[in-house]
């Protein structure tokens, strides 16, 4: 695959989050379910590489939704948990695989909202996702 293919790669783009910041979350908020993904925040899907979001200034967990298949953390970026497609800034913490729930679930489940928590802050790199 040659430089301008891999520039028009479609897949997602959003930012990961940090070995150290996932190992400190996982000792507060416990995984509910066997498949853990604790893993990034997705900003925009179907998109290529130069979509990439900006480096975050600040970052911080300042929700959790535990679902009864899926649990996710919601997350403020410079200051919002709005993404820009109206959706909220989010992990997916962990599924039952055994329920069918995906991880772009947990959409379904923030938009019937979910509990303020005490607020931690994390480290975020932005991150091109292939599909």
């Amino acid at each position: 695959m040659n430089f301008d293919e891999i520039k028009q790669q479609k897949g997602y783009v959003g930012y990961i989050l940090s070995n150290e910041s996932r190992r400190n979350l996982l000792n507060i908020f416990p995984p509910k379910f066997s498949k853990v993904i604790a893993h990034h925040v997705t900003t925009e899907f179907g998109v290529t590489a130069d979509s990439i979001p900006e480096p975050v200034k600040t970052a911080r967990v300042v929700g959790y939704a535990p679902g009864e298949s899926i649990q996710a953390l919601v997350i403020e970026i410079d200051g919002t948990t709005k993404r820009t497609d109206g959706g909220t800034y989010h992990i997916t913490w962990s599924l039952d695989p055994a329920s069918g729930s995906k991880p772009k679930d947990s959409n379904d489940l923030l938009a019937h909202g979910y509990e303020e928590v005490t607020q931690y802050a994390i480290k975020l790199t932005p991150k091109f996702f292939p599909f």
